[in-house]
């Protein structure tokens, strides 16, 4: 059976909560507790939850095997938010979704376009 790879578009550290990541898959989500890997660095994080922006007008695709978090951000005005919610949707349409995740034996963030390979589906 051939791995499965997810494709990192970004990652960025949030002070007080952790590393979150925006990750291209074609899974059926990704449960709490599975582990990525590095293709090129070998370096191991493990997703904590899915992260799911609360923007008025975005119904997100849910999959039950996955612990969610929801984010509230202010938007300075309309139009920032409806951009938002544009970007979010188009996103969801090239299968790119967030995550929170942990590093596992360091402490660095995942490089965007990175490979990931899903090592193990919890």
């Amino acid at each position: 059976m051939s791995p499965v790879v997810a494709r990192v578009k970004e990652s960025f550290n949030i002070t007080g909560r952790g590393i979150v990541l925006e990750l291209m898959h074609h899974e059926n989500g990704l449960e709490s507790g599975t582990i990525l890997l590095s293709t090129s660095r070998k370096l191991k994080w493990e997703v904590r939850a899915r992260v799911i922006q609360e923007i008025i007008g975005f119904n997100p695709k849910i999959f039950e095997n996955e612990k969610i978090e929801f984010s509230l951000f202010k938007y300075s005005s309309f139009e920032a938010r409806d951009i938002a919610l544009q970007n979010t949707i188009q996103n969801e349409k090239d299968h790119i979704f967030q995550y929170m995740i942990r590093p596992i034996g360091h402490e660095n963030k995942p490089l965007n376009n990175e490979e990931l390979e899903i090592v193990e589906l919890k």
